[in-house]
């Protein structure tokens, strides 16, 4: 039920469910009957609700099932963990974010990829190429990454968006010449060219249009940005 108005938009609803199934639960704990059921939210539901307070900005509430996990050793499910440092960056509080990412005993890659976007989307482009770093191949306080978690070229792709935004573009340059020759730079490439649209760089918006046409040679948006910076810089 509360997925169910999650999924609908309904957040409020949502919110006021939940508060019922713990009430119901109370209420009936207070019966001696063999039939009593106690209805006490578990992992998934809490992983459900979390978004439901980041779209009403309703830190507090967010707060409140944060403790309540605690108190029920919640928190140290991936899942749990991951949308609670999700709803924590979007409601505007990075550090209580970075803070549960760094006490999380497990992460996959939902973890590693909430807690990139979490700095992208508060500006902070280089420590997010760190954290990005960090998750492509060392150990992170003796962290093991397992295959399954390994970056794929989507996630190149979205910190090379991040850092090009920023102004970084010999990073992202770096960046895209690192990625492993298997995956598809394609992504990557376009996002380094818009962002030297933005910053009107010639020397990088020349290199990803050339790699670009490499790769795609019939795609129009290939020219059309390369000539934009030229316009732009006169040339």
């Amino acid at each position: 039920m509360i997925t169910a108005y999650v999924l609908c938009g309904c957040h409020e609803t949502a919110l006021v469910t939940l508060n019922e199934m713990q009430r119901f639960k109370e209420k009936n704990d207070e019966r001696d009957d063999e039939r009593n059921i106690p209805y006490k939210p578990n992992a998934i539901t809490l992983m459900t609700i979390l978004p439901g307070c980041v779209a009403l900005a309703a830190l507090g509430k967010g707060k409140e099932i944060h403790a309540y996990a605690i108190r029920n050793a919640l928190a140290s499910d991936v899942a749990v963990g991951s949308a609670l440092a999700d709803m924590y960056a979007k409601c505007g509080c990075l550090n209580l974010c970075r803070r549960i990412f760094d006490y999380m005993p497990v992460r996959n890659i939902i973890t590693w990829n909430v807690i990139i976007m979490a700095y992208g989307m508060h500006g902070k482009g280089e420590e997010a190429f760190e954290l990005f770093k960090s998750m492509v191949g060392k150990e992170h306080r003796g962290e093991e990454v397992e295959p399954n978690e390994n970056p794929t070229s989507d996630h190149y792709a979205c910190v090379v968006d991040l850092l090009g935004q920023a102004g970084q573009l010999e990073e992202v340059h770096e960046l895209v010449n690192a990625m492993p020759c298997e995956f598809d730079k394609i992504g990557a490439w376009s996002s380094l060219l818009g962002a030297c649209q933005i910053h009107q760089n010639f020397e990088f918006g020349e290199i990803a249009a050339k790699n670009l046409l490499r790769l795609e040679l019939d795609v129009a948006s290939h020219y059309v940005l390369p000539s934009n910076i030229y316009s732009s810089a006169r040339l």
